[in-house]
């Protein structure tokens, strides 16, 4: 009836509103990358590397459990995520201002070394709060093991949600990413039709390309999720070793 309309158009807008502002901080986020990536100082980008460093001292002393170990994993992987998306505006963003159809290798090298920089410091990050709030390594084999059992369970179109991720704002970014970079070349190809007409096909061809990827990658997924689950169920969890369910009844005991 019209309450259910007036339901779903609120959640439309309420829903519209939220991603856009999500987009504008990961816009944000990427902006500043490229200014940091552009500057003719290099202070910034050492102040933007040390930044990932002082996230590891507010991280390493909080007090942590395998509940809250799992969700600080789970933003990690989103994180990176985003870093990445971010790192590809500002490499498109330097093919474009230099007229060039591959980004220089200074500015590749750059975005290499903060994405490392970025893994690194969640490494160290994960190794200090294991040792400070005595969570064995063992247990990122059962959050792997969970999220294997969750991923076999669900179609390839729903693996993103195990890790509370969400797809449809890191797209809207890498459509406004690809949009000046396909304008540009579409603007080259505009005097010929056959230019035109291969460059159109050429389209067609990368997207059929990347549908048939994502179909392959879900599937590859689903195939590494039930490899895993027979390897624990037979290998792994048969070890005599308590290198998991001891850590987690400290960690239970110490909240």
């Amino acid at each position: 009836g019209r309450a259910d309309t007036i339901r779903v158009l609120v959640d439309f807008f309420v829903t519209l509103f939220v991603m856009s502002l999500h987009c504008l901080i990961i816009m944000l986020e990427a902006v500043a990358f490229n200014v940091v990536l552009n500057s003719a100082s290099s202070s910034l980008l050492a102040l933007l590397v040390s930044n990932n460093f002082a996230e590891l001292k507010g991280t390493v002393f909080k007090n942590m459990n395998v509940t809250r170990l799992w969700t600080l994993s789970m933003q990690d992987i989103v994180e990176h995520f985003h870093i990445s998306i971010c790192l590809v505006f500002v490499l498109i963003e330097n093919m474009l201002l230099t007229n060039a159809y591959l980004p220089s290798y200074k500015m590749f090298s750059e975005c290499a070394m903060i994405l490392v920089t970025e893994i690194v410091v969640d490494i160290m990050k994960h190794a200090f709060v294991g040792k400070f709030q005595n969570l064995k390594p063992g247990v990122y084999s059962e959050y792997l093991k969970d999220m294997c059992e969750k991923t076999a369970a669900s179609s390839s179109m729903n693996g993103h949600k195990i890790i509370k991720f969400n797809p449809l704002v890191p797209a809207a970014i890498l459509l406004r990413i690809a949009l000046p970079l396909l304008g540009r070349t579409w603007s080259r190809v505009a005097g010929s039709f056959v230019k035109k007409t291969l460059f159109l096909a050429f389209m067609a061809a990368a997207w059929l390309l990347l549908f048939a990827l994502k179909i392959a990658l879900g599937w590859s997924i689903q195939l590494i999720s039930q490899y895993y689950l027979r390897y624990y169920n037979t290998t792994r969890k048969a070890k005599k070793k308590p290198w998991l369910l001891s850590s987690r009844k400290m960690a239970d005991k110490t909240q």
